[in-house]
């Protein structure tokens, strides 16, 4: 749930092909009664967070396995535009400051 508390997201899970856990392959945000914006991806969703006041959300896709780098998106929440990319080490002090709602 957003601190707007009107705003809320989840991840939905999907049918893994090769007969493994489930894996999370789209963000949906929740306002007013009804679903606002779809974030898809081919890999899975490992985190996500709501940023600056509900007007954008960020979240961390990867692989189910042997990820290397953390691949980080920003995106604008009304017109699901990409605002921003990233990737690098989740632990890394230096990451973006929109970066450090996720985590692995």
């Amino acid at each position: 749930m957003a601190g707007d508390g009107q705003t809320a997201g989840w991840l939905v899970l999907y049918t893994n092909p090769d007969g493994g856990s489930p894996f999370a392959g789209s963000l949906a945000l929740w306002r007013a009664g009804k679903i606002i914006r779809r974030f898809q991806s081919d890999q899975t969703f490992w985190s996500w967070a709501f940023y600056a006041d509900v007007a954008q959300v960020a979240y961390h896709v990867g692989p189910m396995h042997s990820e290397t780098s953390s691949h980080c998106e920003l995106h604008d929440i009304e017109s699901g535009h990409l605002v921003a990319s990233w990737e690098g080490d989740l632990d890394d002090p230096k990451r973006p400051p929109w970066t450090k709602g996720l985590d692995h």
